[in-house]
């Protein structure tokens, strides 16, 4: 048995530092009269240094997996972090082994779509061409959740429970959930966020519109402006002021209807909203209206969204 083969499969216990300052420690003289292989296994020669005990590789958990296929089934096999604990690279406090896993897990998340939940398919249908063709270097990198293909319904309550089964069977894919910001979707997102959701979820409200503060409103006590910011922004309101624009010129109201006690506020819903989905749509697959189309809204909303997991 050579001294690599002796320093790859040492008894009970195998100790593995991952220090690299480490893999040189103990060599002596004889060390460099060695065949090539051991001397490049035990890490002596200097162009090898930066190695890991001379292994070539991008990620050091291969190190690990070849230490641990060294060791018997019998043999018990410890990490030893002491000397860096002694050396004040780890704080007394530090979990390196439950952020270690935790890490691997977020790089993991970073190369992975990130899944987007909205409360119909109409949302999903609105977003997924507004990425396409606003932002198509971004398109790849998210995946919406198609009610049409898979006959789910749609609504907040059911977006919310969406959210919850994710959340409880542990998906690791980073997950965007988007409810209108209407009363419906105000009550589910303010009951969703009590929960203990994992870090890799976000619960997000269409964003308030400076439009919305003054917008004409049908109902018991007739036609008026108010603000309805909270109360009746679904996705429609968000297309812009040129799809909201009817032939007279006028922008389509929003009919109140039921009323909400436990926010103190009625529901609203546009009046016509699949002409303003259809409006907007053909701007988007025309080029030459795209100029002429109010694509600011759309254009927040899918920086909301972009930047729901900023700085995580």
């Amino acid at each position: 048995m050579t001294d690599a083969d002796h320093y790859l499969t040492m008894r009970e216990p195998c100790v593995a530092s991952l220090r690299s300052d480490r893999h040189e420690i103990g060599m002596t003289d004889r060390h460099y009269r060695n065949p090539q292989l051991d001397r490049y296994i035990l890490n002596v020669e200097r162009k090898w240094e930066w190695y890991y005990f001379g292994f070539p590789t991008s990620d050091i958990r291969f190190v690990l997996r070849a230490l641990l296929l060294s060791a018997n089934n019998d043999e018990t096999v410890l990490l030893d972090l002491s000397e860096l604990e002694a050396a004040e690279y780890l704080a007394e406090d530090e979990q390196p082994v439950a952020d270690s896993l935790t890490d691997a897990v977020r790089l993991g998340r970073i190369c992975e779509k990130i899944l987007v939940l909205t409360e119909g398919r109409t949302d999903t249908k609105v977003l997924t061409k507004s990425l396409t063709v606003l932002y198509p270097h971004l398109a790849d990198m998210y995946s919406f959740l198609d009610h049409e293909a898979f006959h789910f319904g749609g609504g907040t309550g059911n977006l919310a429970s969406l959210v919850k089964g994710l959340a409880g069977v542990g998906i690791g894919n980073r997950v965007i959930a988007v409810f209108d910001n209407d009363t419906a979707g105000a009550i589910q997102a303010e009951e969703v966020r009590k929960l203990k959701l994992p870090e890799n979820f976000r619960i997000l409200t269409l964003p308030h519109l400076k439009l919305a503060r003054r917008y004409p409103t049908l109902g018991p006590n007739g036609a008026l402006r108010t603000d309805i910011n909270g109360s009746a922004g679904s996705i429609e309101l968000y297309l812009g002021k040129t799809a909201l624009t009817q032939e007279d010129g006028s922008l389509v109201p929003v009919h109140w209807k039921g009323y909400q006690p436990k926010l103190r506020r009625y529901q609203g819903e546009l009046v016509d909203k699949n002409r303003v989905q259809e409006r907007f749509l053909d701007a988007l697959n025309k080029p030459e209206e795209l100029d002429k189309a109010d694509l600011a809204p759309i254009r927040e909303v899918l920086q909301m969204i972009f930047t729901a997991f900023a700085g995580s």
